[in-house]
């Protein structure tokens, strides 16, 4: 029987008990970054999210879905492969209410009923062609790519930070100067590509200097969760503490991290997705959706200010799912 689920977690930024409360913490939250309009505004493609599950994930066993309490009317609640999961239901009560997906992240272990193996999905994560279990668990080891990487500048500040600190915390529990064979042949596995050079540049280093981010749907095990939660509770509780985002929280990015740095993964190939930054001209991201040229891609709106027509663009983007996502999914009540 699979065992495999799929995660997503979702927010309705036009939910009015949700502003008020976001906007009644951010006058009592002090160090907070990026709480801009776009880190919260909903493009509108969700129910072709379900879609895209439904057609090419027909293998996961439940999806859980995350949200504050709000849902979107259309949802269908009553199908048995959809989980409705409020953060009530899983994070602590010290912790509520929330506006930081790393409290939410770093508790999902705690959801009753999920797999072991799951997918991380954010609602931002499509998918386009069909896929199967092995391209996220393979002997019951999290399908990844480990490429090596170096913390840059290019990262908005305070996410470029986060890295270093999860970075400090990965250097902290595991030695990179004394793999084994089975180890090094992970770390050179051809199934990287061309990534297999910034392996070869930055093996010689004793420590890890950081893990390229691909961006893309994660396989996860709730068992790395706690175990990190085990070791290293100080940070977590600390991360966990703040109600926004902070420049001395780890985030969620960890998780993966410390799976490749425990070597507990299967390679994978690289160049199963896409990650895209969406702007005001998305002809080229428009173009790949509908050829449907990766089996996953992501479509994040990137730095503030980068998309100023925003309902053009979402128009175009809806216009463009809906060519290859024509048909509703059973996680949509019908008529709706």
């Amino acid at each position: 029987m699979n065992d495999i689920d799929i995660v997503v977690r979702w927010i309705d930024h036009n939910d009015r008990n949700w502003l008020a409360e976001k906007q009644k913490y951010e006058k009592l939250e002090k160090n907070k970054v990026d709480v801009s309009i776009e880190r919260y505004r909903d493009w509108d493609l969700l129910r072709y999210w379900f879609r895209g599950i439904q057609q090419y994930a027909p293998w996961v066993r439940k999806v859980f879905f995350i949200t504050y309490g709000h849902r979107p009317q259309w949802l269908n609640i009553s199908y048995p492969k959809l989980r409705f999961v409020t953060h009530k239901d899983f994070i602590p009560d010290r912790w509520l209410p929330t506006f930081s997906s790393r409290t939410i992240d770093f508790n999902i272990f705690r959801i009753r009923d999920l797999s072991n193996k799951f997918v991380f999905f954010d609602d931002d994560m499509f998918m386009l062609k069909m896929s199967s279990e092995k391209d996220f668990f393979v002997d019951n080891k999290p399908c990844d790519s480990m490429v090596y990487n170096t913390i840059t500048a290019l990262f908005s500040d305070y996410i470029g930070q986060n890295i270093f600190n999860n970075m400090t915390i990965i250097n902290k529990n595991f030695s990179k100067d004394k793999l084994n064979m089975k180890e090094i042949l992970k770390v050179f596995s051809f199934k990287y590509g061309t990534y297999l050079y910034k392996n070869l540049v930055l093996f010689p280093w004793k420590h890890y200097l950081g893990f390229q981010d691909f961006h893309l749907p994660e396989s996860l095990l709730k068992s790395t969760i706690a175990e990190i939660w085990k070791v290293e509770p100080e940070i977590l509780e600390k991360t966990c503490s703040h109600k926004f985002r902070q420049k001395d929280d780890v985030n969620q990015w960890l998780i993966r991290y410390w799976q490749l740095a425990d070597f507990n993964f299967y390679p994978r190939r690289t160049n199963i997705g896409k990650y895209f930054e969406l702007t005001d001209d998305n002809r080229e991201i428009i173009n790949i959706i509908k050829r449907q040229k990766y089996k996953m891609i992501c479509l994040n709106e990137g730095k503030s200010g980068s998309v100023t027509d925003f309902h053009k663009q979402k128009k175009q983007l809806q216009r463009a799912f809906q060519e290859i996502f024509p048909y509703k999914s059973e996680f949509e009540i019908e008529g709706s």
